[in-house]
């Protein structure tokens, strides 16, 4: 999946084209996702993966989410931005595979992938002018979000913390920064157009397009 860094400038263009009413719990909702207290396997469940083509292929099921929050989306930033957490990181993986035919298949591949989003957090960070000043909602044990998951703030704020460590002369094996300001524009741009397809009332997303193989055994 991508990082909050990511995520993050993603939150700096959308924001740049006045569709954003309430940019702190815009904020919120992009990063809340990761919010998780364990380990990756804990990622099913608060991105709303799920196994399709008869345990073939693996998705995120943006749709479901959209489904079951749809008048919260269109009326909160905090739920429009996880709505458009997991629609990035859907594209993340086709954007890997086609644009640059790298496809995860074991935990290693994975370790790799987060070491260089590591060293790239400095360089998203200065581009993307991105501030470590989240906002995190008063009382938020009672927000509807918490149905999905059981959400870690403390975790979320300490982990992004480590998010702002300095990088410098360190290369990257595998993703670069022209790497991550391509997914950044591509994100950008498709979630600019859904957000005007949501204020239409429709999505003109489908999870399926954004699938991914699972590895055979």
């Amino acid at each position: 999946m991508a990082s909050r860094t990511m995520h993050l400038a993603i939150v700096k263009n959308l924001n740049d084209s006045n569709l954003i009413n309430d940019i702190k719990r815009y904020e919120i909702g992009q990063i809340l996702p990761d919010a998780i207290t364990h380990g990756l396997s804990n990622h099913d469940g608060s991105h709303f993966k799920a196994t399709v083509c008869n345990g073939k292929m693996k998705m995120i099921d943006f749709a479901s989410f959209y489904n079951e929050f749809n008048y919260e989306i269109l009326s909160d930033n905090l739920y429009l931005g996880y709505y458009f957490h997991l629609v990035q990181d859907g594209i993340y993986r086709k954007f890997l595979s086609r644009n640059h035919s790298y496809n995860i298949i074991s935990q290693a591949d994975i370790e790799v992938l987060h070491n260089d989003y590591r060293i790239l957090n400095t360089y998203l960070i200065s581009k993307y002018n991105i501030k470590n000043d989240f906002l995190f909602p008063d009382e938020f044990e009672k927000e509807k979000i918490n149905s999905v998951y059981k959400f870690s703030l403390h975790k979320l704020l300490e982990d992004t913390k480590k998010d702002f460590l300095p990088y410098h002369n360190v290369k990257t094996k595998i993703f670069t920064g022209e790497m991550a300001d391509e997914y950044v524009d591509i994100c950008s741009e498709l979630c600019n157009k859904e957000l005007k397809s949501l204020k239409e009332g429709r999505s003109c997303l489908n999870p399926m397009d954004y699938a991914w193989e699972l590895p055979m055994n």
